[in-house]
């Protein structure tokens, strides 16, 4: 059983790795996306940072000077990133900076708090789409200890195509359709290993039951 449970392990990491791996299918192209922030208040109290896998970056943000995050991409890990916020002077608490940042990166540095906002480093377009990258756009409007950084955003994420597939009623999509927003495809991918992970579980459950029945029986 244990050895069961561990292979389903290795099978759905490998499995999220490679359909995150996966290039765009014909007809699309991947694109960058960037984020902007901006804040029309400065809080001078708090230093900001960018936390995208094991990679953390201080990032400037105040009225005159607008944050850009831009995930790193390549490995899963390093494909969305997140703007965190830590008191003046909590570095202090620590030995040196790499310690400093490792403690941010895991949010174990006191009065840390960070956008639910998570910020993705691609997406995929049709392939006929003249722009080079993504703008996303955000307002900071404010930063409290129990609701974290809160963004606006600035301008609505762009309606993207959504790739040919199996529509809501079981019908194929074309790949005309407009529908779908630059976090789609994130959706779909996890539903497809969320799939695999439930059948995994039904057969594991069966297995359990029936070697149960089994030493019952003995």
């Amino acid at each position: 059983m244990k050895r069961m449970l561990a292979m389903f392990v290795i099978v759905t990491a490998s499995v999220g790795v490679a359909r995150a791996d996966i290039g765009p299918p014909a007809g699309f192209k991947r694109l960058a996306i960037e984020h902007k922030i901006t804040t029309e208040k400065a809080y001078p109290e708090y230093q900001f940072y960018s936390v995208c896998g094991d990679k953390v970056l201080h990032v400037k943000l105040d009225p005159k000077s607008p944050a850009t995050i831009a995930p790193v991409g390549g490995g899963v890990r390093y494909r969305t990133a997140t703007l965190v916020a830590v008191p003046i002077g909590a570095g202090k608490k620590f030995a040196n900076d790499l310690d400093f940042h490792a403690a941010i990166g895991s949010g174990k540095v006191e009065g840390l708090v960070h956008s639910k906002i998570s910020f993705s480093a691609f997406t995929e377009v049709k392939a006929n789409d003249d722009r080079k990258v993504i703008s996303l756009e955000y307002k900071l409007e404010k930063i409290d200890p129990k609701d974290g950084i809160v963004l606006i955003s600035g301008k609505e994420f762009p309606k993207l195509p959504v790739r040919p597939g199996v529509g809501k009623d079981g019908e194929e999509e074309s790949e005309d359709s407009d529908e779908g927003t630059a976090s789609g495809y994130a959706h779909r991918s996890g539903a497809w290993v969320a799939g695999l992970a439930g059948t995994f579980a039904v057969v594991l459950g069966g297995l359990w039951i029936t070697r149960r029945g089994r030493r019952d029986l003995a």
